[in-house]
């Protein structure tokens, strides 16, 4: 007497390219096989401290190849190159070292991400003297890490987060450069293989509406990852146990026809997704 159990399964986030983003965690890429993940972003790791100290390194490497064995896309957070006060753009040394660092990582089929967010300002007193404002700048410096990695590793990704990570209906002054101008000039001049960072309308978004999607789209010139930073009606995420209507915070086509990818912001094990 054969038979099949019969199920109906909402499975959700409902995009291509799904995972987390926080803390570095030993068993992560069990965890990440175990909960259907795809693409994850270690912003903190043991290269935080030791940077490429010879053990280090060696577990570093050994991760990425196991990541990309099983295909999974990882990103290592760069949070020790970009924090302010930055290295100088205007300094010729500083392009160098930092694309001799992508590609240590490039080599191990490990991505980059590469933040400003919270970090960006104040802009060194020479960079503004040599550009003007960061505006004129970012853009051009991440294409230009960006086109001398591949040169030799055409397969590497290259996520990148802007100082004006959200909108439109956060705040957006507090800066000493405007939000609309910045990305502006750094949309016009990012490469368009780079992706970018958004965390919706506001740092922390409960709902996302059609006319957001439309402005993400047009603002950062490409699908975004969303850096999902809060969850459902709630501030933190430690709230992700309660029931919630995932389609009603989530606009119909915001997932599968806006996002790039989708990571939510979860400092594994302490507070990863349920």
């Amino acid at each position: 007497k054969k038979a099949v159990r019969v199920a109906k399964l909402r499975d959700w986030p409902d995009v291509e390219r799904r995972g987390s983003t926080g803390s570095w965690w030993a068993p992560t890429l069990e965890y990440m096989l175990f909960q259907k993940f795809n693409t994850i972003n270690h912003q903190r790791h043991p290269c935080f401290e030791n940077h490429f100290e010879p053990l280090t390194w060696h577990m570093e490497a050994a991760m990425g190849r196991q990541f990309h064995d099983f295909g999974l896309e990882l990103f290592y957070g760069m949070c020790w190159v970009t924090p302010a006060p930055q290295l100088p753009m205007a300094y010729p040394r500083t392009l160098p070292y930092r694309v001799e660092i992508m590609k240590r990582y490039a080599k191990e089929h490990i991505g980059v991400y590469y933040p400003l967010d919270d970090i960006r300002f104040p802009v060194e007193k020479v960079d503004l003297e040599k550009f003007g404002s960061a505006a004129a700048i970012d853009g051009k410096h991440q294409s230009a890490i960006y086109r001398e990695v591949i040169k030799e590793y055409p397969d590497w990704r290259f996520v990148v987060c802007a100082p004006f990570y959200w909108g439109p209906t956060g705040r957006s002054h507090f800066y000493p450069e405007q939000r609309d101008p910045y990305l502006a000039q750094w949309r016009k001049d990012l490469d368009p293989r780079i992706e970018t960072y958004w965390t919706g309308p506001r740092v922390k978004s409960y709902r996302y509406q059609p006319y957001h999607n439309a402005w993400a789209l047009k603002a950062y010139g490409r699908r975004p990852y969303l850096f999902q930073n809060g969850m459902g009606w709630h501030n933190l995420l430690g709230y992700t146990i309660d029931e919630m209507d995932w389609p009603e915070i989530y606009c119909k086509g915001t997932l599968d026809k806006v996002l790039k990818a989708y990571h939510v912001n979860a400092h594994t094990p302490v507070d990863c997704a349920k």
